[in-house]
């Protein structure tokens, strides 16, 4: 995982710092998720590609030193085979957040549901 994270700063200084604020940003928005919604989210609004998709895995780990999410279980991750990943419980989120809509949204197309538990 660090040299997942020391990849993407050397590409990009500071992209791990970056993805943390996405991930801030998205937690805000949405009450439990996988990083791979977050990482589809933040790509989608802006926050470049780390050049190695594991570079998420220092990130979300940062965020979680920092407060803003907890590991509260495991899903079936579409992006991995289904295989499991950490689901994620935002520690920041805001009532009246448009995440959930979204959130629906992005699982609903990986054919996942939304709290997708296994």
């Amino acid at each position: 995982m660090e040299r997942a994270a020391r990849g993407a700063s050397s590409k990009r200084p500071g992209w791990t710092s970056e993805a943390v604020l996405y991930v801030r940003r998205y937690a805000e928005r949405h009450r439990e998720f996988l990083t791979e919604f977050v990482r589809h989210w933040a790509e989608s609004n802006g926050c470049p590609k780390p050049g190695n998709e594991k570079a998420w895995g220092p990130a979300i780990k940062q965020a979680e030193r920092e407060g803003i999410v907890k590991a509260v279980g495991v899903a079936r991750a579409a992006d991995s085979n289904l295989s499991f990943k950490v689901r994620w419980e935002s520690l920041v989120y805001r009532e009246g957040g448009d995440g959930d809509e979204v959130e629906t949204q992005l699982a609903a197309a990986m054919n996942l549901g939304k709290r997708a538990v296994a």
